[in-house]
Order: structure tokens, then C-alpha cells, then sequence
């Protein structure tokens, strides 16, 4: 059976009234030196990202006032369009100068043989945030310090920090020294994430052991925030994600209007932060707010769930409650390797009619190579319905509403990103005829008409001729939540009575008290 799926026309765009319709998407991307590179670490961003104008020499975007307008773009049918029908996607990727982050501490001890006057092997400080200030390098040694010609020399990629124990060295005794490092000098080096060191002794110090511990510390960044700009109307819904592209402590907020927290993002295993799910009731203007430090990727969807992971079974199955569009729930994810699978939550009420398609759209970076596959579970895990290919049906029963489990998966072990539309639709009740006869003082309810068109009397009284019926009203289709037991219900133009629905033949039985000589 054909999906009857009738998208908008595309005459006129949706244009915002609050939202620049800027094009920053079209410049390259400058904060790699192969975008290739930057994409291929992109999660579920499918519309090419833009870049945030601070980090390029721009307006600055450090609160509500001057927040960058985020760019949204339409992925059917076709990837940043105009106009088009489904959920819409904006990217951006950006640089956090720090704000907000949780400063630093580490502890590394590295043992060594002195043999030569060479440098020893240097000392890594990992995941290093941006620094809110100035920061202290403690040094523990114990090795062949004692005589005036033994002692250290130290820096720090390529910046020279001193000479140690040159006075105050002992024989394989521990020593310590301790080093300042300015803010600059921290915010330099922790640049790209990683603090190094290296340690050179003299060679009066071979052939020697040598022991060293570093404790590096300072405190949190004292950068800003930086804040994108979304609108959202009544009843629409915003779902966020925050990919961490290198090494840095990143969080996400959003904002309303007057400056009020109204979602906080939690940590994912494909997200530094995300937002799952807002929705505006009143709509409005939102602020994403990026605090931490390190380059990123925030990614908006607009009416469309993201994929979070992990959501690769039923107990851990994503929750499809994003806001319709075109009557459908859409979701935006990534199908990625060793067999990986996505599961979303779908409620059914009885007798409804699921229908479910996912598209594998172009991507900026190149082919999207996702064959998409549907399959749909029970609670139990049962499989009750396989699709054909990237399209499922299934219909619901009287007796098995309840949460279904929508698997997509790719076929042939592709992988690659994927737009998911779901569509749930109750029956309309099809009315069969039902007679209903006057009972007149005098009369027996089942008194039958003779042939002729004139009834019997019951008591010996005149034959009359028979009321003339008057015009069929048109049965009400099947209340909301019918689960297959009898409704009171009015329908337009008749008399009350009591229905029962029927949802496997669609069929409709009535008992009406009969009140008029009137067929229904």
C-alpha cells in the first residue's frame, strides 16, 4: 500500500520575524587546517556548520545582547534548504574561551635513568582547561643532587622556566621546588589541551636514578560565555547537543528572553552536554549559552528529536515526543559502526496505524553511504513488524496499545546519518445502517410493517400508513483513546445513545433508545 504523504508547497519561504537569515555557512572552516578533518568529528550535524563570527575576528557574542543568530536550514528535500517540509537544523562551531571552567590539578611521577646530559622523556599534563589566572608547578626529586654541578633545567614547550636544585640539591634525597606560571604563559600551553614538561639534568648526574614528581595547578577560566540566538513558536520544540571537538570542559545552558535558565544540558556518549528536549509552550526567543574551553560543534534541531546515545536497546530507548510537523515526530540521528542501532519509544493507542520512513540525506563532507532498515518491538522485545527497507507499517489492536520500540539500523553494516519521520493515526469509524421505530401509545415496540408499507396495529385500530424516514445522519468517527468499549457519545443531528467501537473491522454497533421514527 502506498503512503499517502502530501508535503507543503514551497512557494514561500518560512522566514522568522526574530531570526537573521545571514548565510554564514558558506565560508570555510578556519579552525582546522583540514575542514575534512573537523567535519568527519561532527555528530549529528548534517546542514554544513557555521562558524561563530567572535572566534573569526567578529562581533562579539559574550551574552543575550549581542547573541549570534543561529541559521537554520530545512534537510528535506534537500540538505540547507530555504524552504522544505520536516525539522530544520542549524550548526556552528566555535571556540570557549574558558568561562565557567573547573580549573586544574594533576599529579604525574615519573622515574628515570640518568645517563648523558640529554633531556629526559617529558611529562604530559593532559585534558589542561583554560586558566583563570596564574598557576603553580610543584617539583619533588630525589636522585644525585648533592654536589654544585648537579642539577635540573626545566621548561615547558620550548619556553625556558629555570635551572633547579642548584644550591639546595641532596644526595638521593628528596628535594622540592615549586615554579609560578603566569596566566599567559598557562593559556599559551593549554591551548590544544595538553601541558608539557622537560626535564634536563647535567651530566655530572650519570649514571644516576632519578625520581620526579610534578603537581600542576590553576584555577578555573575567566573567559565568557558564548550565546546563539533560536526562536521557537507556540508548541514547538528544541533539542541541543554539544560536541567536543579536541579536549576542554564545555557545558550547555539555555536561556529565555529575560535571562532565566530554562533547560541545563546533561552529559551523553556522543555529547559533551545536550539538551533532549524543550518545548516553548508560548513561544519566543532562546539563548543557547556555551561555557567551558576548547573548540566545538553546538548542534539545534528544531521539531526533531537527537539521537543520544547510548539508545541501542529497549531499557535505554529514546523517548519520541518532539513536536509534529506536517502530522509526523522526526528524529535526527547517526548509525555508526559494529553493528550499531538506535531504539525510539513510540505510545499507540488502539487500532492506530504507524507509519514510519527514514531518509539517509547528502551530507556536506560527502556520500552518506546508511542504507536505513526499520524494525518495530513489543515491551517484550518481540518483533512485530519488519519494514521494507527504510519504510514500516504496523498496525495497532484493541488489546495491544501501550509503547513500541522503533529499531533503525543499517543494512549491509552501512553506517551514516539518518532523518527519522514517524506518523501515528487512529481509525475512523465507518458507520453501518441501524433502525430505529417509533413506539406510539398503543403500539408494540415490535410491531412489524406489512408489505405495502402499512403496519399492523397491535389492539385492532386502523392500518396507517407508515411515516415516510427521514434522511441519514452521518455517525461520529471513534473517540479519542476508544479501546474498544462502549462510549456515550452525541453525534451532530441525532439523538443520544451508547456506541461501541469495533477497531479490527472498523466497524461501528448501535443500541439507541428509541425516542422518533427516525433511521439513522
Amino acid at each position: 500500500m502506498s503512503e499517502n504523504f502530501a508535503a507543503p508547497s514551497f512557494g514561500t519561504p518560512r522566514m522568522e520575524t526574530l531570526e537573521s537569515r545571514v548565510l554564514l555557512n558558506g565560508d570555510g572552516l578556519s579552525l582546522a587546517a583540514d575542514p575534512s578533518e573537523v567535519l568527519a568529528a561532527l555528530g549529528t550535524s548534517i546542514v554544513q556548520p557555521a562558524l561563530e563570527v567572535e572566534s573569526n575576528g567578529g562581533a562579539a557574542n559574550d551574552d543575550i545582547a549581542g547573541a549570534q543568530a543561529l541559521d537554520f536550514r530545512y534537510l528535506l528535500p534537500a540538505i540547507s534548504a530555504d524552504d522544505g517540509f520536516g525539522p530544520q537544523q542549524a550548526s556552528v562551531i566555535g571556540t570557549a574561551d574558558g568561562s565557567g571552567g573547573m580549573g586544574y590539578a594533576e599529579s604525574l611521577t615519573r622515574a628515570y635513568l640518568v645517563t648523558s646530559s640529554a633531556a629526559l622523556p617529558t611529562i604530559h599534563f593532559g585534558e589542561a582547561t583554560a586558566p583563570g589566572g596564574a598557576g603553580l608547578l610543584k617539583i619533588a626529586a630525589r636522585g644525585n643532587l648533592g654536589l654544585a654541578s648537579q642539577w635540573l633545567s626545566l621548561e615547558a614547550e620550548g619556553i625556558p622556566l629555570g635551572e633547579l636544585f642548584v644550591l639546595d640539591g641532596l644526595m638521593q634525597q628528596e628535594v622540592t621546588a615549586q615554579v609560578s606560571l603566569t596566566q599567559a604563559q598557562l593559556s599559551k600551553l593549554a591551548a590544544d589541551g595538553v601541558i608539557s614538561f622537560t626535564v634536563t639534568p647535567t651530566v655530572a648526574m650519570a649514571v644516576s636514578g632519578l625520581v620526579l614528581t610534578m603537581d600542576l595547578s590553576y584555577g578555573g577560566g575567566g573567559g565568557t560565555d558564548d550565546f546563539y540566538r533560536l526562536d521557537l513558536a507556540a508548541g514547538e520544540s528544541a533539542s541541543l547537543s554539544l560536541a567536543r571537538l579536541g579536549t576542554g570542559d564545555l557545558a550547555l545552558d539555555l536561556y529565555d528572553a529575560a535571562g532565566n535558565v530554562v533547560a541545563t544540558g546533561e552529559g551523553a556518549d556522543n555529547a559533551a552536554a545536550a539538551i533532549a528536549r524543550f518545548v516553548s509552550e508560548e513561544g519566543g526567543t532562546f539563548y543557547a549559552c556555551v561555557a567551558g574551553s576548547g573548540d566545538y560543534n553546538l548542534i539545534v534541531n528544531r521539531n526533531a528529536a537527537t539521537d543520544l546515545e547510548g539508545n541501542n536497546d529497549i531499557d535505554s530507548a529514546q523517548q519520541l515526543d518532539g513536536g509534529e510537523v506536517n502530522g509526523r515526530r522526526w528524529a535526527i540521528g547517526q548509525v555508526g559502526a559494529n553493528g550499531d542501532r538506535d531504539l525510539y519509544a513510540v505510545d499507540l493507542a488502539p487500532c492506530a496505524l504507524l507509519n514510519a520512513r527514514a531518509y539517509a540525506p547528502q551530507l556536506p563532507a560527502g556520500t552518506n553511504g546508511l542504507l536505513p532498515h526499520l524494525r518495530l518491538y513489543d515491551a517484550d522485545g518481540n518483533t512485530v513488524a519488519t519494514g521494507s527497507g527504510s519504510h514500516l507499517r504496523f498496525r495497532s489492536t484493541s488489546r495491544s496499545e501501550g509503547t513500541y520500540y522503533l529499531e533503525i539500523t543499517g543494512a549491509e553494516e552501512t553506517q551514516g546519518d539518518y532523518v527519522l519521520s514517524v506518523k501515528s493515526q487512529a481509525p475512523k469509524a465507518k458507520a453501518p445502517k441501524a433502525k430505529a421505530h417509533l413506539k406510539r401509545a398503543g403500539k408494540g415496540l415490535g410491531d412489524k410493517p406489512e408489505k405495502g408499507g402499512r403496519k399492523k396495529a397491535s389492539s385492532g385500530t386502523a392500518d396507517k400508513k407508515a411515516a415516510a424516514p427521514k434522511a441519514k445522519k452521518a455517525l461520529p468517527t471513534a473517540p479519542s483513546g476508544a479501546e474498544g468499549s462502549a462510549a456515550t457519545v452525541t453525534p451532530t443531528g441525532a439523538k443520544s445513545g451508547r456506541y461501541t467501537w469495533k477497531c479490527r473491522s472498523v466497524s461501528l454497533l448501535a443500541s439507541l433508545a428509541v425516542l422518533s421514527d427516525m433511521e439513522l
